[in-house]
């Protein structure tokens, strides 16, 4: 009787949970949804141009996008019945899905009383193609744990000047790792490009959200963010893509100094990585593995035949591998590294390590994590591995910390069979996807972004590396680190009142801060009074007051041809009182200008140049 009386209240409780679904499963037209979405291949002149996002509001909305000016993303905002939330009514769940299905990829905002039943839902009709987004990361979890396909994006609404705050940062990073998500969603539009940069350096892809007038646009646009959720008419950001000049540049493609730069030193030493360092490298790939006696070494091969006069295995003792002297050009004596000190040399220097674990073994994933947590790398580190146990081994040990998966070569034959096989190997483990280059292009990388999934291709070397500015992946390891030497990397910007006139002049310096050239064209972006007038190339007059603002944007031609065009940052001219004050929006610094000279800073793009003018 008790038994009986027990299974009755089980059933009871769940019949809630059964009912809802039941309800929604009858507003489905197909049986699954595992289809990959042909979404938007929207028309940009920038390179990698954030995924756009907006909000469902109601039936009328989707119906008013065209094929070429629909966004990539829509939220959902589920409700507690499983019906989707829209501004007028709520609509049936599976509705909006036959709507948007193979267009739109939907993005699910869930809170805590829908977990479980949209759980149901996307396993039961086999959803692939889709985001889930929420601000706690316990239901993340939850949700992928039982829907691996499931990309997850870790909402967070950060105050004024944490973006600037490194330990912030840090943090942010770790709970974003730890979250397993693919996107990181910064709401509030408070990041500047220095914040964006330093999170998109250690793997997160970033999205933000932005109205839709252009000053708040181009604001976000040069953070160089991932994505933009926008809060109004996001056909005013697509008109903004296609206004750019051509091959726009809006954020770094990093440098990732494939085992340090051995043009000056031996490979995978300390002398190496800090010479990939001089020449402008952003990130630093590493190999490590066990001796004999399990102590970690940075080393590519299982011996030291290619790299030194003794033929010596990495399994002895360690005793007798640090005694191997490394062939250089150094005119001194370099050995093997332990990872230990290479930790402790890199870790008070702004670069971050890709440490590659080169032999199959889970205990030396686990051993190389702890220490690193035990040298406070953890926020400057990335794991890669061609294992994916090794992987799931070192981020079960360490979940702050991200991994990559070292994938080569690709057997799909078309955009769409490339989604669906990263996905299987990266959105599934968890992991960013660092492909032999020759597995993607560039209709492929804008796929894989456009899904929250970062792109690392390997090894690039010659004037090639100049081609990959082109393609839109997050960094390029390669041999060729000394192609960074003379590429800018910092634009000084002067500007000064002289009577009514507001004067520019510029200077671009490269990895080596070597003056490099001169030229950057300013732009005037939005002036609803009038109060500036291009009076020459450097030259603005000022007439009347109210407010104007400014972006620069400078050409440059590499080498073998290849032309980009990097964009500055958005600066503020506000002559409501008769005194200039400019502010750098993009950074969040405010300068005030009253006929005097004021310098501005800002990290940009890097390429070897020959200056063409624009305007």
């Amino acid at each position: 009787m008790k038994k009986t009386f027990l299974v009755m209240i089980f059933v009871l409780l769940l019949l809630p949970l059964t009912i809802t679904v039941k309800g929604i499963e009858s507003s489905f037209k197909l049986d699954k949804y595992d289809e990959i979405y042909d979404v938007n291949d929207f028309e940009s002149n920038i390179i990698g141009a954030p995924t756009v996002w907006v909000k469902f509001h109601n039936f009328e909305q989707i119906s008013s996008f065209n094929d070429n000016e629909r966004p990539v993303g829509l939220i959902l905002e589920i409700n507690n019945d499983l019906t989707v939330k829209g501004s007028d009514k709520n609509y049936l769940f599976g509705e909006i899905i036959d709507l948007i299905y193979k267009k739109i990829i939907p993005v699910f905002q869930i809170n805590d009383d829908v977990v479980d039943e949209l759980n149901v839902i996307l396993k039961k009709y086999e959803f692939k193609d889709y985001f889930i987004l929420d601000t706690k990361i316990e239901n993340l979890q939850k949700i992928k744990s039982d829907n691996p396909y499931a990309r997850t994006v870790y909402q967070v609404d950060i105050k004024k000047n944490q973006s600037q705050d490194l330990q912030f940062l840090k943090e942010l990073l770790a709970t974003y790792n730890q979250s397993n998500a693919q996107v990181l969603f910064v709401s509030g539009n408070r990041l500047t490009k220095q914040s964006v940069e330093y999170l998109q350096k250690r793997g997160v892809m970033v999205f933000t959200n932005s109205s839709d007038d252009d000053v708040s646009l181009y604001q976000t646009l040069v953070t160089g963010v991932n994505g933009i959720l926008v809060f109004g008419n996001h056909i005013n950001l697509y008109n903004i893509y296609k206004s750019l000049p051509i091959n726009t540049i809006i954020r770094k493609n990093f440098v990732i100094a494939h085992r340090g730069y051995f043009g000056r030193a031996p490979e995978n030493t300390i002398e190496a990585g800090q010479a990939a360092i001089d020449l402008g490298a952003d990130i630093i790939e590493l190999d490590i593995r066990f001796t004999r006696d399990l102590e970690i070494v940075v080393i590519h091969d299982d011996n030291t035949e290619r790299i030194s006069d003794r033929n010596v295995a990495v399994k002895s003792m360690w005793s007798v591998l640090k005694t191997v002297e490394l062939r250089n050009s150094l005119d001194k004596q370099i050995f093997i590294p332990l990872f230990s000190d290479y930790l402790d040399y890199f870790k008070d220097k702004e670069v971050v390590l890709f440490v590659e674990l080169k032999e199959q073994s889970e205990s030396l994933a686990r051993a190389a994590m702890k220490m690193i947590e035990e040298h406070e790398m953890t926020s400057n580190v990335m794991i890669i591995s061609f294992n994916k146990n090794d992987l799931l081994a070192a981020k079960d040990e360490l979940p702050t910390v991200g991994i990559g998966y070292l994938l080569g070569g690709s057997s799909a034959n078309n955009t769409n069979a490339l989604i669906n096989e990263v996905i299987d190997y990266t959105v599934v483990h968890n992991t960013k996807y660092n492909p032999s280059y020759t597995a993607v292009d560039k209709d492929g990388i804008k796929a894989l972004n456009a899904r929250g999934i970062s792109v690392w291709p390997w090894t690039i070397n010659g004037t090639a590396i100049y081609n990959e500015q082109l393609r839109g992946s997050f960094g390029t390891t390669t041999d060729s680190t000394n192609i960074a030497a003379n590429i800018p990397v910092t634009v000084k910007t002067t500007f000064e009142k002289n009577s009514k006139r507001l004067n520019y002049s510029s200077e671009i310096f490269d990895g080596k801060n070597e003056l490099v050239d001169s030229k950057v064209i300013y732009q005037i972006i939005n002036d609803d009074k009038g109060i500036l007038k291009y009076d020459d190339i450097e030259t603005f007059r000022i007439d009347g007051k109210g407010k104007a603002y400014l972006l620069g944007s400078y050409e440059y031609e590499f080498t073998n041809g290849v032309k980009i065009n990097v964009l500055t940052d958005v600066f503020e001219v506000d002559n409501s009182n008769n005194i200039v004050l400019i502010a750098s929006i993009g950074v969040g610094i405010l300068i005030i200008s009253v006929g005097l000279l004021v310098i501005i800073i800002k990290k940009n793009k890097k390429g070897e140049i020959k200056w063409k003018k624009y305007l």
